[in-house]
């Protein structure tokens, strides 16, 4: 396969499983349990959380297929390089870390799948842990990995979030 096809598949397939990711955290933050479309809500998160799951599951088959050629060994030594040159250590134990991501993300798709639970069908404390993480090793992913103007979207998308909050917790003390 040519390498500029490899490529846009490797960076496109992650691209557009963070935009289902965050899709389906939007959707979820921002439906109201009461709310008269609840179970559309409902039904779109668990849609976007699939889809965006299925994306990052490609993404990890590509760059195991096209970068490491099917080898962990290479796969450790090339998240190594690519984190000693943005942070000056060499150390791949990032890839076990996305080991943990693409398993959680298996294991809660098909939860919510077998038992068809409503969300939230968690605590708080689930959703704000599970998403946490996966907002770190986004980020984490986007400095060692991104190109320049994604690193800087990444910044920007990060502040704009932090202040919606914060108004959004003012908003919720004033009324």
């Amino acid at each position: 396969m040519d390498s500029h096809i490899e490529d846009a598949l490797l960076r496109w397939s992650v691209r557009i499983a963070v935009l289902l990711y965050l899709g389906r955290v939007w959707t979820e933050w921002n439906a109201p349990g009461s709310c008269q479309n609840y179970a559309t809500l409902v039904r779109r998160a668990r849609w976007l959380w699939t889809i965006g799951g299925l994306f990052y599951f490609a993404h990890v088959l590509y760059a195991f297929a096209f970068v490491h050629h099917w080898s962990h060994v290479q796969a450790y030594r090339h998240t190594a390089e690519q984190t000693a040159a943005m942070t000056g250590i060499h150390w791949g134990g990032g890839l076990h870390l996305n080991y943990v991501l693409t398993l959680i993300w298996l294991v809660d798709i098909a939860a919510w799948w077998s038992v068809d639970v409503q969300f939230p069908y968690r605590s708080k404390i689930y959703f704000i842990l599970l998403h946490s993480f996966f907002a770190f090793m986004v980020f984490q992913a986007t400095i060692v990995f991104g190109p320049v103007w994604w690193k800087c979207f990444a910044l920007l998308a990060a502040v704009a979030v932090g202040g919606i909050e914060c108004a959004r917790a003012r908003q919720r003390t004033k009324g």
